[in-house]
């Protein structure tokens, strides 16, 4: 595993966006047609994890999760700098991080 972040807070989108600013990487997903998009994207469920594996790595990853039955969804790859959500740009990630860095003083000035 590369990285994790838990999805309770502010959902899959959010935990995205937090995973991607250490490094200043964008991604890009698809979402899952059978859930509705704002329930995929910021849904709050509990036990619920986002992690990253190296591109290399990915097949034994997610051998081990299916030999332990515990249920995955692959959601995409790691990108340059944009935030992808079913083919749409919905970011980028320098908007995002300074957005989410300076959100408090923002509406505090």
């Amino acid at each position: 595993i590369q990285s994790a972040h838990d999805l309770s807070d502010g959902g899959l989108l959010v935990a995205l966006a937090e995973s991607s600013f250490p490094r200043q990487k964008g991604f890009a997903i698809n979402s899952d047609n059978n859930i509705r998009q704002d329930a995929f994207l910021f849904g709050e469920a509990q036990s619920r994890v986002l992690v990253s594996v190296a591109p290399e790595k990915q097949a034994a990853f997610e051998a081990q999760l299916k030999s332990q039955t515990i249920p995955f969804s692959a959601l995409g790859v790691v990108t340059g700098h944009d935030f992808i959500v079913d083919g749409q740009i919905v970011s980028s990630q320098a908007k995002a991080s300074e957005s989410f860095h300076t959100a408090l003083e923002k509406a505090l000035n």
